[in-house]
């Protein structure tokens, strides 16, 4: 019970600036590969290497939250799996609603949210990309046009 409430504090906590950071990840991936586009343009002995380490920044964060997030939910599932391997069912009846609560609690996996509603994991980082490099798609067509 103690490690599940832990879990779910910690998803609290971090929840809102999840969502911010994702958000602002998403843009400023988006921003930053704009002025890679525009610099490479403009000739090709302008300076990206700052460009890059920025973009490397940004993904190594978001890859960092995921990984903690896909570990939280192995364990989460880690404990799930134990209260269903214990053999609850041959012990006293106190102990069993006790252990019934816990396997009902325990179906719900801990994970870092973004927000409520966007859990972060290994599809996170490639939705982000796909974002950023939608929005990107649409500032190239202004470069274009202009």
């Amino acid at each position: 019970m103690r490690l599940l409430k832990m879990g779910e504090n910690i998803r609290e906590a971090f929840a809102t600036a999840l969502l911010a950071y994702l958000l602002n990840g998403t843009i400023l991936l988006c921003m930053i590969g704009y002025q890679i586009l525009v610099n490479f343009m403009s000739g090709p002995n302008s300076d990206l290497m700052q460009y890059f380490i920025f973009i490397f920044a940004t993904y190594f964060i978001i890859t960092v939250f995921c990984i903690v997030s896909e570990r939280l939910i192995t364990e989460s599932n880690k404990v799930t799996e134990a209260f269903w391997n214990s053999e609850w069912y041959t012990m006293e009846r106190e102990y069993v609603n006790d252990i019934i609560f816990c396997i009902s609690r325990s179906q719900k996996s801990l994970a870092l949210q973004a927000g409520k509603f966007a859990f972060f994991g290994n599809e996170t980082l490639t939705e982000v990309t796909k974002t950023a490099m939608g929005y990107l798609s649409v500032l190239r067509n202004f470069l274009i046009v202009n």
